[in-house]
């Protein structure tokens, strides 16, 4: 691929940059795997150390290949390539310009582009008729971008339906005979998906447009292990607790419901008219040892729901936002800021990746907020009840 524009430069050797195309209409792609290729005309021998480049008036800091039979000169159209860190970040922000925002503009745009031997700039065109050179590119292409979109989706459409239909995003049953998509959602894995999910997509959508594999940075690891930290500490919190569970396990099997496929079933039943049934017909009652104190008897299946629901209050979902917010005695200050940091910056990330095409670096005041919001929440969930 070649650019659309020719370029021409005088020289005290008659040294001329011109057109090397074989298609007028050559457009570059978004994946940065072409290159940017010219001749320059004349009989001297050409030093590639001598050529210089600037795209978009951005120095490019690589060497190009000079195909000597010809005088075709190779610039690789990469990102993020140079000798140092500067170099580097000078040529990420570069095309971080061009391709970010891929949907704000044109999906081709007309590229501006400079070229110096020996110090000497080459003007483009004519002596009569200069003009400015150019290359055609493609910001992204369209089976890419749906590729990325749609591994992305799929991944986050996974999160979704498990974390609804599952435990996976909810506390740990304390009592057996609460289903998992009854159990009230756990704010630590709650935060721990939402990170997961923002890296993959971000990491998916870069590839799409620049082809890169390497834009993780070492924030990204800090974010994971952060967000997973907090969440695993929160399930040992949890786990060390000793609470009445085991008290309303025993209540509710005295009473026929031995397990959460038992509650299931009494809900099916009572909501398919089946309430006003006697106990003994759809479930085993085991007789109270001895001198020990039994429930209230229930006699329809209807009673027994309700004391069921009664029973484990405490441990069922309340909705979304009020299991995030809520601990046992009302919304707190601590729960609420970790779900406002972990919201705010999670939008931040999305827009920073699609306006740079980089995982944005928050720097180690952000990072450390973020820590503490976690330690506070572990802090104030241990006297949780």
């Amino acid at each position: 691929m070649f650019p659309a524009q020719g370029l021409t430069a005088e020289s005290e050797k008659a040294t001329r940059l011109s057109l090397f195309s074989d298609n007028w209409n050559c457009v570059y792609p978004p994946a940065l795997e072409g290159n940017l290729c010219f001749t320059l005309n004349g009989a001297e021998n050409l030093d590639e150390t001598k050529l210089k480049l600037k795209i978009d008036g951005a120095p490019v800091d690589m060497v190009p290949r000079i195909i000597e039979s010809s005088r075709l000169v190779v610039f690789p159209l990469l990102f993020g390539v140079g000798s140092h860190d500067d170099a580097r970040d000078v040529n990420r922000e570069m095309w971080s310009r061009l391709l970010g925002s891929p949907f704000a503009t044109t999906q081709v745009i007309n590229v501006p582009f400079d070229v110096e031997y020996a110090g000497r700039s080459i003007m483009a065109g004519t002596e009569e008729e200069p003009l400015p050179p150019s290359f055609r590119l493609l910001r992204y292409e369209d089976e890419w971008m749906l590729f990325g979109f749609g591994a992305a989706l799929a991944v986050i459409a996974c999160v979704l339906y498990i974390g609804l239909r599952s435990s996976a995003l909810r506390n740990r049953s304390a009592v057996s005979q609460v289903a998992a998509s009854d159990l009230p959602f756990c704010l630590g894995k709650l935060q721990m998906s939402v990170w997961f999910c923002l890296i993959f997509a971000a990491f998916v959508f870069i590839w799409a447009v620049t082809g890169q594999l390497k834009s993780l940075n070492p924030e990204t690891f800090i974010l994971l292990g952060i967000s997973a930290g907090t969440s695993l500490a929160a399930v040992m919190v949890d786990q060390s607790k000793q609470s009445s569970a085991a008290d309303v396990e025993a209540r509710l099997s005295a009473m026929g419901i031995r397990d959460a496929h038992d509650a299931a079933r009494l809900k099916a039943l009572v909501r398919g008219g089946k309430g006003g049934h006697e106990v003994g017909r759809h479930f085993d009652i085991p007789p109270a040892a001895g001198d020990e104190q039994t429930e209230m008897p229930v006699n329809t299946l209807s009673e027994l729901h309700r004391r069921y629901l009664d029973l484990t209050e405490p441990y069922r979902s309340k909705g979304f936002i009020r299991d995030l917010i809520n601990d046992a005695a009302g919304a707190t200050v601590h729960r609420f800021q970790m779900l406002a940091w972990t919201a705010i910056l999670g939008m931040i990330y999305i827009f920073r990746v699609y306006w740079d095409l980089q995982m944005p670096q928050f720097g180690a005041n952000l990072l450390a907020l973020m820590g503490i919001s976690g330690g506070i929440y572990l802090g104030f969930k241990v006297p949780e009840r």
